[in-house]
């Protein structure tokens, strides 16, 4: 197989998950597709085409029952992972500026 046929495949293979698993996948600006799981206890951001091959858990949050725990882990030297920590009604506040953002953001398509 040739490196444009292997393209190809990959392309239409990233095209029928966006497709047909819209519930669980998402498809950015970069076409890199991305995917929601359920962990043990928490829920996993996990890349699934367009990263590199050593890239696996984009992002997880855990219920602590008092509040929530991300995590964003690095696959890089430059960068450093990061946790963020914070209360129901925080994660509420969030919620609730990210959709008035994404409604009102003009820049998307």
């Amino acid at each position: 197989m040739t490196n444009e046929e292997l393209l190809a495949h990959i392309d239409s293979l990233r095209t029928y998950l966006v497709n047909n698993m819209k519930e669980e996948y998402f498809e950015d600006e970069d076409g890199c597709v991305e995917q929601i799981t359920e962990g043990d206890d928490e829920l996993l951001l996990k890349a699934k085409g367009g990263y590199s091959s050593h890239v696996d858990v984009l992002a997880s949050v855990k219920n602590t029952g008092n509040g929530f725990i991300f995590h964003f882990p690095s696959y890089s030297c430059t960068d450093q992972e990061n946790y963020i920590c914070m209360g129901y009604d925080e994660a509420e506040y969030i919620r609730k500026l990210l959709t008035y953002q994404h409604k009102h953001d003009t820049t998307r398509s």
